[in-house]
């Protein structure tokens, strides 16, 4: 059983350092678009700021070719994860996990959230548009600045519209949705965003990823096993070293769901019908 002090690691340094690049170059690409195209400053201004964005565009293009050469198995494992729709996940979208109760006072679906892996229902499909509009913005910038006498009046104006009011539509979304939730799990947030190792406490991944935790943590500890049992006889110079075994803790989920029975009054009724009414309204209260 971990203790509150124990830490995993969530994030690699590839994972940081494309998500820290990727999220600064974001911003100073929509700032100095949004100037150009929607302000319109005069010539000088604009052409000088024009400049800026096409060079914050190259190291964007350039940010993500080097993950996916240098981390392909980073990228792979994010998009493998994102493309995982199991029941846990679907039921997710039962309470939209807890954020409408904890954000807004909304009794909306159960109280207790479907337990989720590496990524929950909303971070899978907030991260496949996510990566769909970081090549999207790519692609379009690139024929927007290189192509543009070759694709044509009309094709060059859908880039456009594309290019612009996709990439302000997904930042409203960064904004509005993507930090503030970040900010709900802390460490996550300094996870990803802090200078050195990107690990999380125990006690958040249990709470956020407690399938990650079980099946992915847990089956690199038995893969580990023969490794860790010979590096444990050394150290401690034991003559016989006992077999190693790694049983995830399941007494999270399965308290989840028996509280989840207790409340569902199809399950448990009450003894005294005035008792289900004091219920309810103590609950109100």
């Amino acid at each position: 059983m971990a203790n509150h002090n124990d830490r995993i690691l969530r994030f690699h340094v590839a994972d940081k350092v494309f998500h820290g690049l990727n999220a600064i170059l974001w911003f100073a690409l929509v700032i100095t678009g949004a100037i150009v195209y929607l302000a319109k400053p005069e010539a000088a201004t604009g052409e000088s700021l024009m400049a800026w964005h096409v060079g914050l565009g190259i190291v964007f293009t350039l940010n993500l070719v080097g993950y996916l050469l240098f981390a392909p198995e980073r990228f792979a494992l994010m998009i493998n994860a994102c493309l995982i729709w199991d029941k846990n996940t679907i039921l997710w979208f039962r309470n939209f996990g807890g954020y409408p109760r904890r954000f807004f006072k909304i009794p909306f679906g159960p109280v207790e959230v479907t337990p989720q892996g590496r990524y929950n229902a909303g971070q899978k499909a907030s991260y496949l548009l996510f990566t769909a509009a970081i090549v999207m913005l790519i692609v379009t910038g690139w024929l927007l600045w290189v192509f543009a006498p070759a694709i044509g009046k009309d094709a060059f104006l859908s880039m456009w519209y594309l290019h612009v009011w996709g990439s302000l539509f997904i930042t409203v979304l960064v904004v509005c949705a993507h930090i503030p939730l970040a900010l709900l799990s802390m460490s996550h947030f300094l996870g990803i965003w802090r200078i050195g190792t990107g690990d999380i406490s125990w006690e958040a991944a249990e709470h956020h990823s407690p399938v990650w935790l079980e099946k992915d943590v847990i089956r690199g500890l038995k893969s580990a096993a023969g490794y860790l049992r010979r590096e444990l006889g050394a150290n401690m110079s034991l003559r016989y070293t006992p077999e190693l075994q790694f049983i995830a803790d399941d007494s999270i989920e399965y308290g989840a769901h028996i509280l989840e029975m207790l409340r569902d009054p199809r399950v448990v009724k009450p003894a005294n019908p005035e008792n289900e009414t004091r219920n309810t309204e103590d609950e109100q209260e």
